[in-house]
């Protein structure tokens, strides 16, 4: 990530080094992301890929609410002792604990409610056991984090992986699809833990400080209520989608969100992490924000861009490839929803500058405004089936994107008219993209008829070549800016580049 001359090259530098070790646990992750349902959807159904599907939305509203919005309250402080972190390290125990409680006994409920088989309390229940592991990694890995030391961040998770792919594995060699989940879950979340806490080298030694809490519940409780606001999202999509259309309607969508946003987003978090603790350091010393918000996004739409570009443009031939011939609808939506992907490279950081701004409430409000949009969305759409569904969010996103810019560059004293001048470049680069590989994937794969595969192989590396070409023939002050990114990430002291 660069920045220009707001902002040092010191900064620049450990962003740059701290993406790189973000980086490297995130693309496994994304590879998991199209390995998994690549193997479920041959092996079950429809209705079972929602019901999992539904557990996911379980996992990401747990996880926040063990955090209670303390990650971002140990990163945003300007000074830690250890009282504070002592008693952050209290709260989180207690409201793991608290959360596992509540889902171990409602797990069967939740199953019974939606009208999915024992595969959802298993799934469930290992959240459950997941919960307080959880709860304890939160101090260590945001201390790591508050210090750009992502190194050891990222091993400690490359450890869990491991540890959960090897556990996932064994247990699905003797018993279900559902144990082996269960078992990956609590592996992963116990690793993880031990990790943490061995690399960030930190332990309790201060007394928890009720005078503390106050000021710390002010803003971890806001921030939490919006990320649990903006997580909500998310499951809501899935439960309105499983109440007006169906189990099996939501295991297709599942697929077809999961191709589009999952893999792609998980590479898009190696930037919201380092985003929040950069932006915090520049507001601290002083340095405009507003330049290294703008480097990040434009950097972020230069490398994720002709990703989405290449998944909307041959989606049929990637839904032959991972999940076989039976789901025609899937490549349809995954269309449907590519400008939604696309905006959603720069969308999503906009949390990351209300929490570094220390404006949580700002967060809040921007939340409501989405999970209103969510419930308006699918009953819109449901009438049409899941197309209409889809057409329906990519319309509506529309309108999310601009009010969600338009709230965080006003904190940063960025006015909308420039945030859009300095994505236009890149927008106008992945237009032609598309556009030119739609051309040349009807000259190819209409008349010759070539394989689903080998037209991946021979369009992959066209599209790299071409987002090069068109990226700086229209936006040259980009491609400068990635190369002095590149400079920091081998360690040579690259010039900063003018955005």
């Amino acid at each position: 990530m660069t920045v220009d001359g707001s902002a040092s090259g010191g900064l620049r530098r450990r962003s740059a080094r701290a993406i790189l070790w973000i980086a490297l646990p995130q693309v496994g992750y994304a590879l998991l992301l199209v390995a998994i349902p690549a193997i479920v959807a041959r092996t079950i159904d429809a209705r079972e890929i929602g019901a999992l599907d539904v557990a996911l939305g379980f996992y990401a509203v747990a996880v926040l609410f063990v955090e209670l919005g303390m990650g971002p309250a140990i990163i945003q402080r300007p000074r830690l002792d250890d009282a504070f972190l002592t008693t952050v390290l209290a709260v989180n125990v207690a409201t793991g604990l608290l959360f596992a409680t509540a889902l171990w006994i409602s797990a069967p409920l939740i199953t019974r409610w939606f009208g999915f088989d024992t595969l959802l309390t298993i799934t469930l229940r290992a959240i459950a056991l997941a919960m307080l592991p959880m709860a304890f990694a939160i101090v260590p890995r945001n201390l790591l984090a508050r210090q750009l030391a992502f190194g050891r961040l990222s091993l400690a998770q490359g450890v869990a992986t491991a540890a959960a792919g090897g556990a996932a594995a064994v247990v699905f060699r003797s018993g279900s699809l559902a144990s082996a989940l269960a078992a990956g879950v609590v592996a992963f979340a116990s690793a993880l833990a031990v990790g943490v806490w061995i690399a960030a080298g930190w332990r309790p030694t201060g007394r928890i400080q009720l005078g503390d809490l106050p000021h710390l519940l002010r803003f971890s409780i806001a921030t939490s209520a919006a990320r649990m606001l903006d997580s909500s999202s998310a499951p809501l999509e899935r439960f309105l989608i499983a109440a007006l259309l169906g189990p099996a309607a939501l295991g297709t969508y599942a697929l077809a969100r999961t191709l589009m946003r999952g893999p792609l987003r998980q590479l898009m978090t190696v930037f919201d992490t380092v985003l929040l603790p950069g932006l915090a350091l520049a507001e601290r010393d002083g340095r405009h924000a507003a330049a290294y918000y703008l480097a990040a996004v434009r950097c972020e739409l230069a490398l994720f861009g002709p990703l989405f570009v290449f998944v909307g443009v041959f989606a049929t031939e990637i839904v032959a490839v991972l999940y076989g011939d039976r789901w025609p609808e899937v490549p349809t939506l995954v269309l449907i929803l590519l400008p939604f992907a696309w905006r959603n490279i720069t969308g999503h950081s906009v949390g990351a500058v209300f929490l570094s701004m220390g404006r949580p409430d700002v967060q809040v409000r921007w939340t409501i405004y989405a999970l209103g949009l969510t419930t308006v969305y699918v009953p819109v759409g449901a009438p049409w089936g899941l197309i209409g569904v889809a057409t329906a969010f990519a319309v509506l996103d529309t309108i999310g994107w601009i009010v969600s810019h338009t709230m965080a560059n006003r904190l940063m004293g960025l006015r909308l008219t420039d945030f859009l001048s300095a994505v236009a470049r890149p927008a106008l680069a992945h237009l032609l993209l598309a556009a030119t590989l739609a051309i040349a994937r009807m000259a190819v794969t209409g008349p010759v008829g070539v394989a689903p595969g080998i037209a991946l192989l021979l369009f992959g590396p066209l599209t790299l070549v071409l987002a090069a070409a068109f990226t700086w023939v229209i936006d040259a002050p980009l491609v400068r800016s990635l190369a002095a990114a590149l400079g920091d990430f081998v360690g040579r002291k690259a010039p900063a580049a003018t955005q």
